[in-house]
């Protein structure tokens, strides 16, 4: 089996004005941006949408991915706008608009706060521009359908930025369950969490998307779909403690697939917790994490463990570790802000030769999958008594 298993390897000041660097405001245009993506070395050229900590990083790793350039950014403050684009060579502007209408700009990487993601990613789809939404693609399940039927009506690349699916260990557990060497999933458990003070207003305001299933907890829950991937879904319950504001901290949500498969995500803002997975098959169980020294999560996946069955007291049970460093850059425009956020690079590179194949989704992360993770996420927020503005 493990010769199997191994075999491929181991604010809201927004002025409508450009910032100083520009001479004028460029005309709107609405030209389909897949005509200069055909060919496997084409150049691909970005554009970004909020000129946050995420966004820095991001722009990080389009710098380090071969064939891509960042040509241009907005932000809703100009001088936000005007910090960002000078640090990281690009156009910048101290609004929206002007980004999704240049002409040199094919696809959009959206990362502003969750709240203005649909607002945003349609205004860019509508300019003709592909789109990478940094996730929650939506604040619900309805906003999500909306932005991927617009897409589909104008022939463009849509994704929701769940990078971990990017991750070339993610591929390698993908690779491991789609070759059946371990059979079935029976089981599934997923966690992740970090101590988040409340002083973070985004992660506990509900006005600004705030609370931890949106922000943590889809990620076991991708994980969650990838590991009974096909099976239907039979059954939905979660638990959570909330914010005196309304918003969730920590949950639990447990959820049933096909005849025997049974899950269980966790997530928290409040604590530090294991930020592993294991999926158990059948035939043996895979373990996901990171390195046993340093930061080591499941959502930037760089080590797995792989274990046959034996019998059941684990006599001639076998394991195999493999790992999948992320890489580090050696020199960046800016610092990075986040861990292991040289692994954009990953989702950066795979988006990009979508868009050279003429994709229209991610076959990592399809927008199936994003409608259904909104859809759970939507069903657990009404058990626990988390409800959005936008709902």
């Amino acid at each position: 089996v493990l010769s199997v298993i191994a075999a491929s390897g181991s604010g809201r000041n927004q002025r409508q004005r450009s910032t100083t660097t520009l001479r004028s405001r460029p005309r709107k245009r609405t030209q389909q941006a897949t005509m200069a993506t055909e060919g496997s070395s084409a150049r691909i050229s970005w554009g970004i949408l909020g000129c946050g900590k995420i966004s820095n990083d991001f722009a990080n790793a389009i710098h380090q991915a071969k064939g891509c350039d960042l040509v241009t950014v907005g932000a809703r403050n100009v001088d936000s706008a005007e910090a960002f684009g000078k640090l990281h060579g690009a156009k910048r502007w101290g609004n929206y608009d002007a980004v999704v209408s240049d002409a040199e700009v094919q696809i959009i990487y959206v990362g502003s706060i969750h709240p203005y993601h649909y607002k945003l990613v349609l205004s860019a789809l509508e300019a003709g521009k592909h789109v990478l939404v940094e996730k929650p693609m939506g604040m619900n399940a309805r906003e999500c359908k909306e932005m991927a039927a617009k897409a589909k009506e104008k022939g463009l690349f849509l994704m929701e930025g769940v990078w971990t699916r990017c991750f070339p260990a993610t591929r390698k557990v993908v690779e491991i369950l789609s070759s059946g060497a371990l059979g079935d999933v029976v089981q599934f458990v997923g966690d992740l969490g970090f101590d988040i003070p409340f002083e973070v207003d985004r992660l506990y305001d509900l006005n600004l998307g705030g609370g931890g299933l949106l922000d943590l907890g889809i990620y076991p829950l991708s994980w969650l779909l990838l590991a009974f991937a096909g099976k239907d879904l039979k059954g939905l319950s979660a638990s959570a403690r909330l914010h005196k504001g309304g918003a969730d901290m920590s949950g639990v949500i447990t959820a049933k697939f096909g005849d025997e498969g049974i899950g269980a995500c966790m997530y928290s803002t409040r604590s530090l917790t294991q930020n592993e997975v294991e999926i158990c098959c059948r035939e043996g169980r895979i373990r996901v994490g990171g390195p046993e020294s340093g930061f080591a999560s499941a959502h930037t996946p760089e080590r797995i463990e792989i274990w046959t069955a034996g019998d059941q007291l684990l006599k001639g049970q076998k394991k195999e570790v493999l790992t999948f460093p992320v890489p580090k850059f050696k020199t960046t425009k800016s610092p990075m802000n986040f861990p292991n956020s040289e692994g954009f690079l990953y989702e950066v590179e795979h988006v990009a030769e979508c868009l050279r194949q003429n994709l229209k989704e991610s076959p990592n992360w399809t927008l199936a999958e994003t409608i259904q993770c909104a859809e759970i996420m939507d069903e657990v927020r009404k058990q626990v008594g988390v409800k959005y503005p936008t709902d």
